[in-house]
């Protein structure tokens, strides 16, 4: 997958779909990705697991679908900030963060990627961060991220203007 292209062209496709077309703040961008974050945690919450079909028509599992949204969201965002994620993946120690994740509860390593949200919209940190511990979260849970992202982007491409959404 390549970073650059892909973001250029989600930033794109949400441009599209008027979720730029007011000025947006810093602020909601970075609630937005928290929803995601807690999206993908109430998945893993319900009865019925994380690993059941998303509610969107493509194949997703719902820890799939909601990863993807928090990369996507980062990626928009990363553009619209004119941002590179070059090498984001080399952005952390990824075996050092695998290890430690490793030992924490699905919970904790979710709250793991929202505290990475939080640093990188504090600007103590840098976007890569968020991107490479939800690849090292995926990689935990046997799913890839880059299917994932791919299919949910090209899935989005087809949804109504802002998905129907007021914001």
């Amino acid at each position: 997958m390549n970073i650059t292209e892909l973001q250029k062209d989600i930033h794109q496709n949400a441009k599209d779909h008027g979720w730029w077309d007011d000025k947006r703040s810093h602020l909601e961008i970075m609630a937005l990705v928290i929803s995601e974050c807690s999206e993908l945690l109430e998945a893993f919450r319900s009865k019925e697991g994380a690993d059941v079909q998303c509610d969107k028509p493509i194949s997703l599992s719902c820890k799939e679908e909601e990863t993807a949204d928090i990369f996507i969201r980062i990626l928009d965002y990363s553009e619209h900030m004119v941002k590179s994620n070059e090498g984001y993946i080399e952005s952390i120690p990824y075996e050092s963060i695998k290890k430690m994740m490793l030992k924490m509860s699905v919970g904790a390593q979710i709250g793991h990627i929202m505290r990475r949200v939080t640093m990188s919209f504090d600007g103590g940190d840098t976007y890569k961060h968020v991107l490479a511990i939800c690849k090292v979260f995926s990689d935990i849970h046997g799913f890839s991220l880059e299917r994932a992202v791919l299919l949910k982007h090209e899935y989005n491409k087809g949804r109504p203007f802002k998905h129907g959404k007021k914001f």
